[in-house]
């Protein structure tokens, strides 16, 4: 039977074409708690997150008449939300990486096993799932954050429904594969732990008016008429349960939008109409809370039992900015004597030490020393200590090596020490660019199975610079001879093309190059890197809309000015790579297909289908393309792949 739940296309349509605000609310209801959940795991920060998950639902407003096309932008928005919170994270200089900082408490906690497999892979799980291909990264969000059936999977995705099934089985299969190569082993637990992560999510959004209104404000330049926006409202409230409060607030966020063009000028007066209606109507536990500047005690009994992010949390965590050195020790140890479940104390823990760690790092250090595997933010303490006092906070660290303390519990091999990755990658980051020298000495100490993992681990930070920073001071060259010294050759170009921003396109290869020029490349380097950066701009073009040859031709123009006698060759090798890391098959092989169509050449289309990495399933249709080389020798080889 057909859903009646309007599609994502359907509702941006109904914006776009209609101006029909409150369905873009509808979508923002629908993806707030994804956003901003991805957001907080990101940079750790409830202003940060907040911040990001508005620029996220305004970057949609702006960008949606390239997305109409999407059948779900769940994908695209948790990208989009990733890279605003790094982005936000980075120009703040807070350096808060998401692997340290814990989820905030759940509304309702799920089972034990699965709440300790969602803490543990809360660090890791953005980055696997940007990781993940589109079509993967879409059918885990849609199973899992909206909870639909795989009925309903089908329906929003075009598929049939056993495909769909399939589709989640393996995303799921290579969702853990992906985070057991970041050092969290997730076991069978890890459908139930997102099922209940993400549900939790849900209800961690901030409000959707405040989001929307916003949203629209930034996002359109037409302004509509205040008799038209009651009429949509008065139909909405005829169809949908949606209350009273969330309708006025849609209504204030839109006619103040026709008023003021500035999201400053929008967002005081939304919180000044909030105010009156608040003051007007009994506020419900999902709508806005109105929160007191109000310096009396801590009520420590309601902070103690309150659920999830409630709003003595919220006075909580804004009196803590204002708190001294000595104040916010006192306030640890009043919550020392609380009683409390782990989750709470973790959380209540994290939000006094984020502040305290900017002001003194190494007594958050010296003090949580035991409690390394908790979720608290103590690498991002390390690396505030390690930029004020190198030789202090190294000792420390190697002490703590030398303990045993910072081996895993749930590795097998507790030799791995996977504990100890994030802090060598936080004391790294330092040296690269204080004492080059000594990063790569310090890396060249590291057992061989944990140089990868902290060298890589630094690629998120390096893009985020490439973003914020002048080329020439963003220790890329330190960086690039790093990975050089210590990782072997065929792993080079990965690492430093992972380091170039993933959702840079084809127009951005000037860029690139420059990149290039910066890390000093060899030419085998240039050539490899180059077959990387483009097989992500594949992706990316990908997600947006559906990839021509044109766009294949563009990047062939790239290639030419790199290397002119390679452009078949990594053309091809740029397919394979798209088929094998991120896009289907069937499409990517169009690409090759088309491209053999226009210049007559079989080159292209023979090259990768001599290399790609086919699945069962795309045999049939590779063996099919074979057909089409016209040279009959090289058919015939080809065509042995596929017998």
């Amino acid at each position: 039977m057909q859903s009646s739940t309007p599609s994502d296309p359907e509702l941006l349509a109904d914006w776009l074409g209609r101006q029909r605000e409150l369905a873009f609310v509808a979508l923002v209801a629908r993806y707030a708690g994804l956003v901003h959940s991805t957001a907080k795991r990101t940079c750790g920060d409830d202003s940060l997150a907040a911040e990001a998950s508005q620029l996220t639902f305004i970057a949609l407003a702006q960008k949606a008449k390239s997305l109409t096309s999407c059948a779900s932008l769940g994908g695209w928005l948790h990208l989009t939300a990733m890279m605003q919170a790094k982005n936000l994270l980075r120009k703040a200089r807070r350096e808060n990486r998401k692997r340290q900082l814990m989820q905030a408490a759940m509304e309702t906690e799920p089972s034990h096993s699965s709440n300790d497999v969602w803490q543990e892979m809360q660090p890791m799980l953005d980055d696997a799932l940007a990781a993940l291909s589109d079509k993967d990264r879409e059918a885990l969000l849609l199973r899992f954050y909206r909870s639909l059936t795989i009925r309903e999977i089908a329906a929003t995705l075009g598929i049939a429904t056993d495909a769909a099934q399939k589709r989640i089985d393996r995303a799921t299969e290579r969702l853990r594969g992906k985070l057991a190569r970041r050092g969290c082993q997730v076991g069978g637990s890890l459908s139930a732990a997102m099922l209940a992560g993400f549900t939790a999510d849900s209800q961690a959004a901030l409000p959707v008016s405040m989001l929307a209104s916003k949203a629209i404000a930034a996002g359109t330049a037409s302004t509509f008429s205040l008799s038209a926006i009651l009429t949509s409202i008065a139909a909405l409230v005829k169809s949908s349960s949606l209350i009273l409060p969330v309708v006025a607030l849609v209504l204030a966020g839109a006619w103040t939008g026709t008023k003021y063009q500035s999201l400053s000028a929008t967002e005081a007066r939304n919180g000044h109409l909030r105010d009156e209606i608040a003051a007007a109507r009994p506020v419900r536990t999902s709508s806005p809370v109105k929160l007191t500047k109000d310096d009396g005690p801590i009520d420590w009994q309601k902070l103690a039992t309150e659920k999830g992010n409630g709003p003595e949390l919220q006075r909580f965590q804004k009196r803590l900015a204002s708190m001294s050195r000595a104040d916010l020790i006192a306030t640890l140890d009043q919550i020392a004597a609380l009683e409390l479940s782990n989750t709470r104390r973790n959380q209540l823990d994290s939000a006094v030490i984020t502040p305290l760690m900017q002001i003194d790092p190494e007594w958050v250090l010296n003090h949580f020393t035991d409690r390394l595997r908790d979720g608290l933010p103590l690498t991002t303490a390390f690396g505030l200590w390690a930029k004020k006092d190198r030789v202090k906070a190294i000792a420390w660290l190697d002490a703590r090596i030398a303990a045993g303390n910072l081996n895993s519990k749930r590795l097998a091999d507790a030799g791995d020490q996977q504990l100890r990755i994030p802090f060598e990658s936080e004391l790294i980051n330092v040296l690269l660019g204080a004492d080059p020298a000594a990063a790569i000495r310090r890396v060249g100490a590291l057992p061989e199975n944990q140089r990868e993992p902290v060298i890589s681990s630094l690629t998120n930070d390096m893009s985020n610079r490439m973003l914020n920073e002048p080329l020439t001071e963003g220790n890329h060259l330190a960086f690039a001879n790093l990975v050089r010294s210590q990782l072997p050759a065929d792993r080079h170009a990965p690492i430093l093309a992972d380091c170039v921003p993933y959702f840079w396109s084809v127009e951005e290869f000037p860029k690139f190059n420059a990149y290039m020029d910066v890390i000093e490349a060899t030419p085998e380097e240039r050539i490899s890197c180059a077959e990387y950066f483009s097989k992500n701009c594949i992706y990316m073009v990908g997600g947006r809309r559906e990839v021509s040859v044109d766009d294949l031709e563009a990047l062939r123009g790239e290639f030419a000015k790199i290397s002119p006698q390679n452009v078949d060759t990594m053309t091809a090798r740029s397919l394979a790579a798209a088929v094998k890391g991120t896009t289907a098959f069937s499409r990517v092989s169009g690409l090759a297909v088309g491209l053999q169509e226009r210049s007559g050449s079989d080159a292209v289309l023979a090259t990768f289908l001599e290399i790609t990495e086919f699945s069962t399933t795309d045999k049939l249709l590779g063996r099919e393309l074979a057909g089409k080389i016209s040279d009959t020798t090289r058919r015939a080889e080809i065509l042995k792949r596929f017998n």
